[in-house]
């Protein structure tokens, strides 16, 4: 009996960690780049910190996203 409530309880663990899946967004700059570009490539990177700051202002940026260099 204990086992399936430990299975029970599992399979309910793991269906609320797989409702709760975050996409992030990876977001590229640099000096080769235009702010131009979307900023969500290797390929197409922003130029500027201040397309950096104007995305992260404008509230596009959010929690788990990350910004590299």
């Amino acid at each position: 009996m204990r086992f399936q409530s430990t299975v029970k309880f599992a399979i309910c663990a793991a269906l609320l960690f797989l409702t709760f899946h975050v996409h992030a967004t990876d977001y590229y700059v640099s000096v080769t780049g235009s702010n131009n570009n979307n900023g969500t490539s290797a390929s197409t990177p922003w130029q500027t910190l201040s397309k950096v700051e104007t995305v992260c202002n404008a509230g596009t940026i959010q929690p788990g996203d990350r910004i590299l260099f």
